[in-house]
């Protein structure tokens, strides 16, 4: 229903924005583009324009005069800030590992000053993280913070839609990497991806 809406093929006339719990959903998924345009589709319908928030529901005609529901909806600025924070951080509970910056679009890191994160708590503490581009083909991630280590490691994904070609940590180099996300095991880290 989102992609019809996104096309214009949807017939519906309206649609509950708590839709906004799909995006950290797809982003734990691994389909950061879906989540980025289930972001930007809903938030482009917060009523009305200005006030930063959504009603119950949301329709095609934002003038129609219709039943919106509670206004603003709690609810849905409940699940968008949930959404938003798997933006940044998330704990994968299939392996107990704290993932960072899945849901982060290029744009973030590769225009200054890059993306910076203080005192995010998680389950495992709070985290610092900052990540920004060194040039075109490296990307620079600091993490800090109040962190004890998870089980399954801190994984760190790559903003950059081009595959991880080589990471240092801490000034060495090392091979916990794929293509798209890099495992660290110790906190401070200074990384430095390249491309």
């Amino acid at each position: 229903e989102f992609t019809k809406r996104q096309t214009g093929t949807s017939e519906g006339e309206a649609y509950t924005p708590y839709e906004l719990r799909n995006v950290g959903a797809f982003i734990q998924l691994g389909r950061r583009d879906r989540a980025l345009a289930l972001l930007d589709q809903i938030v482009g319908d917060q009523r009305p324009p200005g006030w930063n928030e959504w009603a119950e529901v949301s329709w095609r005609d934002p003038a129609a005069p219709r039943f919106i529901g509670d206004m603003p909806h709690t609810w849905v600025g409940a699940e968008f800030i949930r959404s938003a924070r798997s933006l940044f951080a998330f704990e994968r509970e299939s392996d107990r590992a704290l993932v960072l910056a899945a849901g982060f679009p290029a744009t973030w890191v590769t225009k200054e000053p890059g993306v910076t994160v203080k005192r995010l708590p998680t389950y495992y503490g709070v985290l610092n993280m900052s990540m920004h581009a060194e040039g075109t083909d490296a990307v620079r991630v600091k993490i800090g913070g109040d962190l004890s280590m998870p089980p399954g490691k801190i994984v760190v994904t790559s903003p950059l839609e081009r595959p991880i070609r080589a990471a240092v940590v801490n000034g060495s180099p090392v091979d916990t990497f794929t293509d798209a996300a890099l495992v660290v095991g110790a906190v401070p880290a200074d990384i430095l991806l390249s491309y």
